[in-house]
């Protein structure tokens, strides 16, 4: 009797037990209705610009004065005046420098008397030839001995030509130290003078830029000595050679210089715009990078998204250029593509930030294998 009462004791347990498992598991194997809002993923948008875009390719050069000239004596001699003084402003053709020129100034006198007589002799003999008292042939050897005696007097002022030192063109003087007395030979540097009315700037650019350059192209500048102002200078002559080792190809940059900013020497640096044109421009964060491809999300009207191919253009800064996949209007996503799949359904956060907001995170780029950034 008590091995039955035991038995059924154990089976009313096991009934029990068994109907709390399995209504457990029932509870808890019942699926769950998720809530739309519970899918969506949380992202931010904002739409494809139409902006005038290219690629800014800053270049840093030295400043040269459009004409520069050192000064030196073409002979040895002492300084006798100096007529101008450090960084002077002088005209074409003003006198610079006088050096001593006592002994050439005698001999040209000298020789000038020789001439004045050699002259009054040949006017003389001209009239006795007319008479027939002195023969041609003596007449023409003093006409020969005067042209002669005319070249010496010329080479006499010439030679005192070169004890006065002239402006070959306008422009500035250097400073200097010269002082009357002073013995000077050729080749000693007495001056430098310099045309700063133009500058210009020597750059180099990779050669696969070359069919971006036109003469007359426009470019702005910028020098440390003046951080606050912008010079505007002009693409005017572009090398003919391009350098075998590395590449590249020189172009040379005018710049106005009337108020005499820039200065012979100083560093300048120029943005190069290359590449001009209007397209569709997003900024950098929206972009995804898969392998060679590059992505973005375009937001549909539905709620969803579609991940699209885009073929990118120049960059500036933090925005990229799209020649291809996209059009000026859409709406990308700029936060959140790191979770998205082609066909999400996404909810749209109400602070969207604008092209210049997002502008601070700027992806990491790639580099081919010439070292170049490319994205």
């Amino acid at each position: 009797m008590k091995k039955a009462l035991a038995f059924l004791l154990f089976l009313i347990a096991a009934g029990i037990s068994w109907y709390c498992y399995t209504s457990g598991i029932l509870h808890r194997g019942a699926p769950q209705s998720a809530s739309p809002a519970a899918l969506e993923k949380s992202v931010r948008v904002v739409p494809v610009k139409d902006q005038k875009s290219g690629l800014v390719f800053p270049l840093v050069g030295r400043v040269f004065a459009s004409k520069s000239v050192e000064i030196t004596p073409e002979v040895t001699a002492r300084i006798s005046k100096v007529h101008v003084s450090s960084a002077q402003a002088v005209k074409k053709g003003q006198l610079l420098i006088e050096l001593d020129h006592g002994m050439e100034e005698a001999k040209l006198r000298e020789e000038t008397v020789r001439l004045d007589n050699q002259l009054r002799r040949l006017s003389m003999m001209q009239k006795l030839n007319s008479k027939g008292v002195v023969s041609l042939d003596s007449m023409e050897q003093l006409r020969a001995e005067t042209e002669q005696q005319k070249a010496v007097v010329e080479a006499r002022k010439a030679a005192l030509e070169e004890r006065k030192i002239y402006a070959p063109f306008s422009g500035v003087l250097s400073m200097h130290r010269l002082t009357p007395g002073e013995l000077v030979k050729p080749g000693n540097v007495l001056l430098q003078l310099d045309d700063l009315s133009e500058v210009y700037v020597d750059f180099n650019i990779p050669e696969r830029l070359m069919s971006q350059l036109v003469p007359g192209q426009k470019v702005t500048g910028t020098a440390e000595a003046w951080p606050n102002e912008k010079f505007n200078g002009v693409v005017r002559e572009i090398d003919t050679h391009v350098k075998s080792d590395t590449l590249a190809i020189k172009i040379r940059v005018f710049f106005k210089n009337d108020n005499v900013r820039l200065l012979d020497g100083m560093m300048m640096e120029i943005e190069l715009s290359l590449f001009g044109g209007r397209y569709a421009v997003i900024p950098l964060k929206s972009i995804w990078y898969q392998g060679d491809d590059r992505y973005v999300f375009i937001l549909n009207k539905d709620g969803t998204v579609s991940r699209r191919r885009i073929v990118l253009g120049p960059v500036t800064g933090s925005f990229a250029a799209v020649l291809d996949g996209i059009r000026p209007g859409m709406q990308v996503v700029s936060e959140g593509i790191e979770k998205l799949s082609d066909g999400d359904r996404v909810r749209v956060l109400s602070d969207e930030k604008t092209l210049e907001e997002l502008s601070d995170d700027v992806p990491l780029r790639k580099k081919n294998r010439t070292g170049d950034a490319v994205l």
